[in-house]
């Protein structure tokens, strides 16, 4: 039975903004002083609340279709009279951020004697200052933020309201994030001039149809045209900021937050910012180079103002480094950047201090890369798409356990899947589930191999936790999975020619060339995904996934290195000459193959192999690895084998190459697309675990599992777990370990293989 959330509220909307894209609805009431009242809310597409034009929540978490997780705070209404006014935006378009839902808002404010709920005591207005009329922040997100504040205000009416049908409402679960603030510092200024009739490419952000998107000719904004080409040229920072004059601004790392803006317009203005992860001109004599298209997306905000004192935080979370302000026309001074910080609020629960300032950096760099990918559900990256993204799940839902000592965001994330409607709702085959998720896909793609992430996430997410219910409830859509790909089984019983896009790695192992028509990577994931099925749910799938095991054995090793992919002649598999670094990987990490069969492969990639190896020279046959994810299931494959010393030399370089220049862990190996990628977060806990040994906590049995190490460095570690803390000290190669009453450890003097 469903819990009642609501004494009397109802979810409620303005008729005539019900069937737009991209509209902004205000909801106001007034509530008499009060120090004990509690507020609970939720809606679509996300909502934030201001008590007397002070931000007090932002929301909801996201959830599946049809649900809607509520969120409650506490409040202190300590005015004699007390605005409550909540901002919701119904985005109405397709994304791969939340699920699209007819918007709506469900409030109710209850303190003693009084209950203040949508439906009866809030008046709203259409928040027209907001441009509904603009180009799509991302393909994978909604709009951009485009503000005219010089236009006459819509009046607050009780007219127009209209009551909708209520949702399914479930918990948030989730911490609620602190919303810190952050001062950027300055460190440019100069002038700019734009080039006539520039246009940037114009990418599927801003065409693509199916997406539910305006015609880029009816749009009310062009500023991503407007900057394009611009030309920037430095000089001394001036008291006003006049037309065509910028400054920037810039924070210690890659953060993600809502872009906060102070300024005094001395004439009505008009003003541009734009963001970046970084520089993108690497030479310090010529001007910051902030790109607001580099990353596939368009980093602008924009706001037109009138003479006075402006002060304004965008409504959506974004992810930087550098910001730039423009002055299109006016003048303003006493111009700042701060950024409200949007963040998981329990990672400094977790504390790493060592003798190495590289490790340290790196342990930092993963702890940033968690915390802004791990608020509501776990996501790939915060900035271009904030989608909860199958595969990075597994790798982040260990940084969040190693970081926070919990998997409460992993719970929302796999509870949403559990959840998942009827792939048709979806646009998806029967039986499939989305990529990403909630996410919509009116251009039908989907990744049938990725859907094996899920299963073995599930098992991962179980031994980690325990947690039942989650497994009990995902027995189905787990089970359809299996279901859906054994028709593309062919006579070996290996999977050939599945639809849509094949996902193996951001490499050449990704081409056509070396997925068609059987991948034997996909096969491994596929074996090792039943036998997580049979462990989970029936153990009688042991004998097949053995037998799909020795297949690809049979089918892909060619005596020295496992081949990527067989391809049909005269109706007969032939195994190619394809081979790249990343399905050797695969076939340690889902355990095809393992050290002791396999020794002269195992040394031949410990030792030749890695993101420093010249492909050019060394194996020039074998196609190069990227970040995501051969890279990080090599150092898994070395820490799990004991290759610590191997380990530590090799990822620490290569990840702190990255931490040096943004303060986060990239997605692929170079600055290119995010640079601040959840699944970096893994690297922390390959870190602890060759230091400590300690390779996992399990909190049902509540046994702390350690292995013996052979690197020692001097270290103190505070690591977080559901009854307390685990602390690690090590000086001099003495470890001293302490751990909570509740636990008890378990210590295994060899690596185990499965």
């Amino acid at each position: 039975m469903e819990k009642k959330w609501f004494l009397k509220a109802k979810p409620i909307w303005l008729k005539d903004q019900l069937n737009k894209k991209n509209a902004t609805v205000l909801f106001k009431t007034i509530i008499k002083k009060n120090n004990d009242s509690t507020l609970k809310i939720t809606a679509s597409s996300f909502y934030r609340v201001f008590i007397n034009k002070k931000i007090v929540g932002y929301g909801p978490a996201r959830s599946a279709h049809f649900f809607s997780r509520v969120d409650e705070y506490k409040l202190n209404l300590n005015e004699e009279e007390n605005e409550i006014l909540i901002e919701v935006v119904g985005y109405n378009c397709n994304s791969y951020y939340f699920a699209k839902q007819e918007p709506f808002l469900i409030a109710e404010i209850t303190g003693k004697d009084f209950t203040f709920a949508t439906g009866y005591d809030f008046k709203a207005r259409a928040y027209n200052e907001r441009i509904e009329k603009v180009a799509r922040f991302s393909f994978q997100r909604a709009f951009m933020e485009v503000y005219d504040f010089t236009c006459k205000k819509n009046e607050f009416t009780n007219d127009n309201i209209i009551v909708l049908n209520d949702l399914h409402y479930i918990r948030r679960n989730v911490d609620y994030p602190r919303f810190d603030n952050v001062l950027c510092n300055y460190i440019e200024s100069g002038s700019f001039i734009l080039k006539q009739n520039s246009e940037i490419e114009r990418t599927r952000t801003l065409v693509s149809k199916e997406s539910g998107i305006y015609d880029i000719n009816e749009l009310e904004d062009y500023s991503f045209d407007l900057l394009c080409d611009a030309k920037y040229i430095k000089s001394k920072k001036a008291d006003v900021i006049k037309e065509n004059n910028y400054e920037v601004y810039s924070c210690d790392y890659s953060i993600t937050g809502f872009i906060k803006i102070k300024m005094i317009a001395l004439e009505e203005s008009d003003i541009i910012i734009t963001y970046s992860e970084i520089n993108s001109n690497n030479n310090d004599d010529l001007p910051i180079d902030v790109d607001y298209k580099r990353n596939d997306t368009i980093n602008i905000i924009r706001y037109k103002v009138k003479k006075g004192a402006f002060e304004y935080v965008s409504f959506e979370p974004y992810t930087l480094r550098f910001a730039k302000v423009h002055v299109i026309k006016g003048k303003v001074k006493e111009c700042s950047i701060e950024i409200v910080k949007y963040e998981n609020p329990n990672t400094n629960r977790f504390v790493f201090i060592s003798n190495n300032d590289k490790i340290n950096k790196v342990m930092e760099a993963a702890k940033h890369v968690l915390e802004q990918n791990a608020v509501d559900i776990l996501t790939d990256c915060p900035s271009r798409e904030r989608a909860g993204w199958l595969c990075d799940s597994l790798f982040s839902a260990q940084g969040e356990k190693l970081f926070t000592g919990d998997n409460k965001v992993e719970t929302n994330f796999l509870e949403n899947y559990s959840l998942h409607p009827n792939a048709s709702v979806l646009g998806l085959p029967e039986k499939t589930i989305a990529m990403c998720y909630p996410a919509e896909f009116d251009d039908h793609v989907f990744i049938p191999n990725w859907m094996l992430f899920y299963i073995i996430e599930l098992k991962d997410f179980y031994l980690r936790t325990g947690n039942e219910r989650i497994k009990k409830q995902s027995q189905k859509i787990a089970k359809g999975i299996l279901e859906y790909l054994s028709s593309y089984e062919n006579e070996y019983g290996l999977l050939e020619n599945l639809p849509s896009w094949v996902f193996v790695e951001w490499s050449k192992a990704n081409s056509n060339e070396f997925k068609q028509d059987v991948s034997f990577p996909t096969n491994m994931l596929y074996q090792k995904a039943i036998r997580d099925y049979a462990f989970l749910y029936d153990h009688t799938l042991y004998q097949k996934a053995d037998k799909i095991k020795q297949v690809i054995i049979d089918s892909s090793y060619n005596g020295t290195f496992f081949v990527d992919n067989a391809i049909r002649v005269n109706n007969k598999l032939v195994r190619t000459n394809n081979i790249s670094e990343t399905c050797q990987y695969y076939a340690f990490y889902f355990n095809v193959a393992n050290v002791k069969q396999y020794h002269k492969l195992y040394n031949l990639l410990l030792n030749k192999f890695g993101y420093k190896r010249d492909e050019s020279k060394v194996y020039p046959d074998v196609y190069k690895s990227n970040a995501f994810i051969g890279n990080i299931l090599r150092y898994s494959i070395l820490v799990s084998n004991g290759q610590t010393n191997k380990f530590l030399s090799e990822a620490i370089e290569y990840y702190y190459n990255m931490a040096k220049i943004t303060g986060t862990l990239w997605e692929h190996s170079s600055l290119t697309s995010s640079l601040n990628h959840g699944f970096g977060s893994y690297v922390a806990k390959l870190i602890v675990e060759s230091l400590t040994g300690i390779k996992s906590i399990d909190e049902k049995n509540k046994i702390i599992k350690i292995k013996a190490v052979e690197y020692f460095m001097d270290y103190k570690i505070k690591l977080p777990c559901k009854k307390g803390y685990i602390l690690i000290n090590s000086t001099k190669g003495k470890v001293n370990i302490k751990y909570p009453i509740h636990y008890k450890i378990e210590r295994s003097e060899k690596n185990e293989e499965e």
